[in-house]
């Protein structure tokens, strides 16, 4: 399975999440919207009484609103201490309710979306840690899964960013708030009612969205989707974890694009140990560098996506499909190394890299072997192709097949393969690729071989045989007839 397969299967589940999770978000948005306005056409002051005391009927109101949030279980953490702080106050300005009463409709919005983003987080994790399962085939025979409280734990503690999940959305009702009323508060400078259908406020309320989720074709960004890849990341690392085996290895792979980083594309293709130590070089932004690190097991932001040193959109993976053990590894490297040795990398790593990096490398390298054998073979007749270097021979064949792909063989239809037999007296013997064109479309004669089941075309004191049954190029040569077969 090539890498843009596995990168496909990897997120195509919980792109579809996010996708759905994004219609939710909208719809809560909207009702806080509803309830920022509210709070607007609540304000009956200008803009010199914001640091005046509130009456006591406002306070009254007030208090019974923060009774309400109470009750819905929202006076918690930073958001309770600041409201009970607050109330404690024997005067409470119009500024302090405003700023007050924003905060709390983005806790409340907060509040709906937690539930929302456990099912979606939970859901994502299960579903990762199946793929990192099925594609381990572990031997032990159980019931593989991952627990809540296990996803639960990865929000509380910091992430690549420096902060958990849970303080990051703290901060971030807040950051809302305080930019809703930050031009609340210059619209009644201006004499200005707020209104939050206003471009001004809406263009807020769009990059609030963004900046936790946004969702352009096919690409999702956001403090949700990093979180989200985290969270993913760490739950497909559990099953390999879980599955215990030390030898056990993960390979890295990036989704190469105009937008890969540096970091990632490094990585590309290479192996660690899941439970055992792994020592390797990759670049920092950093240093601007590459950095040696050592480090057991896989670790989120150095060797598991999403990598750290700058914010980024970032969709690597791991997989478990390494398609060989290392030991086959090691032994199909050697025997390249052997067989076409400028044409493969000084060390394995590369080699690993490249090969898993790319299916249609990995095919090239295969051709390579099999026309390095033949290249390294002497000819039956006695001649070495040492004339042309490898590089030369190879892409002679390359170029000799290509041409004479889809040449008609006159009565006999399209030909086949060309044989590497035929490429070599093809360059002993100086016939061209447009001479077997020419030959084979409109020969002067031709006859059947039964020593070898071949049909024989003539032309111009030139001959070349097709093979009947596959109508493959065997071989090309001089002569004047049935004698010099």
């Amino acid at each position: 399975m090539d890498n843009k397969t596995i990168l496909d299967n990897r997120w195509c589940y919980t792109d579809m999440k996010l996708r759905d999770y994004l219609k939710i978000y909208k719809k809560i948005s909207s009702k806080t919207q509803d309830r920022i306005q509210d709070i607007f056409n609540s304000i009956d002051f200008e803009y010199t009484d914001l640091n005046k005391p509130i009456s006591s009927n406002k306070k009254k109101k007030l208090l019974r609103i923060i009774e309400e949030w109470k009750e819905s279980n929202i006076l918690n953490r930073y958001f309770g201490y600041m409201v009970n702080e607050l109330i404690r106050k024997r005067y409470i300005t119009n500024q302090e309710m405003l700023d007050i009463l924003l905060w709390g409709a983005y806790i409340k919005e907060r509040n709906q979306l937690d539930e929302y983003e456990q099912v979606l987080f939970t859901e994502i994790g299960q579903d990762l840690y199946r793929q990192g399962i099925e594609e381990i085939k572990p031997t032990k025979k159980k019931k593989w899964s991952l627990t809540w409280e296990y996803i639960w734990s990865m929000l509380c503690l910091p992430n690549v960013k420096g902060s958990s999940w849970i303080t990051y959305i703290e901060a971030l009702a807040l950051t809302n708030a305080q930019e809703i009323e930050r031009q609340a508060t210059i619209q009644l400078q201006q004499n200005k009612k707020p209104n939050i259908e206003d471009d001004v406020f809406k263009n807020i309320v769009k990059k609030q969205q963004n900046r936790y989720i946004s969702i352009n074709g096919d690409k999702t960004s956001g403090a949700l989707d990093s979180q989200v890849v985290e969270i993913a990341s760490k739950s497909l690392l559990k099953a390999g974890e879980d599955v215990g085996q030390k030898k056990l290895r993960a390979r890295f792979i990036a989704e190469i694009d105009e937008k890969t980083t540096k970091m990632c594309d490094g990585m590309n293709g290479m192996l660690f140990y899941v439970n055992d130590w792994n020592r390797f070089y990759r670049y920092s932004a950093d240093d601007g560098r590459d950095v040696l690190y050592t480090i057991k097991g896989l670790e989120v932001g150095a060797n598991l996506p999403p990598i750290n040193n700058h914010f980024h959109y970032c969709r690597s993976t791991i997989t478990y499909l390494t398609e060989m053990k290392y030991n086959e590894l090691i032994a199909e490297y050697n025997q390249l190394k052997k067989i076409i040795p400028t044409e493969i990398p000084n060390n394995i790593e590369e080699y690993a890299k490249l090969r898993y990096n790319n299916s249609n490398y990995y095919e090239e390298t295969k051709l390579k072997e099999e026309i390095g054998k033949h290249y390294k073979k002497d000819l039956e007749i006695g001649e070495r192709k040492k004339t042309l270097s490898f590089k030369d021979y190879y892409n002679k064949v390359n170029d000799t097949r290509e041409y004479l792909n889809n040449v008609q063989a006159k009565g006999f239809g399209t030909i086949g393969e060309v044989k590497l037999h035929t490429i070599d007296r093809m360059i002993d013997r100086n016939i061209t690729k447009e001479d077997i064109k020419s030959i084979l479309e409109n020969p002067e004669n031709s006859w059947f071989s039964p020593i070898n089941n071949s049909q024989v075309f003539f032309k111009d004191k030139k001959m070349v045989a097709i093979d009947i049954d596959e109508l493959s190029i065997k071989t090309a040569y001089k002569g004047r007839g049935k004698k010099n077969e």
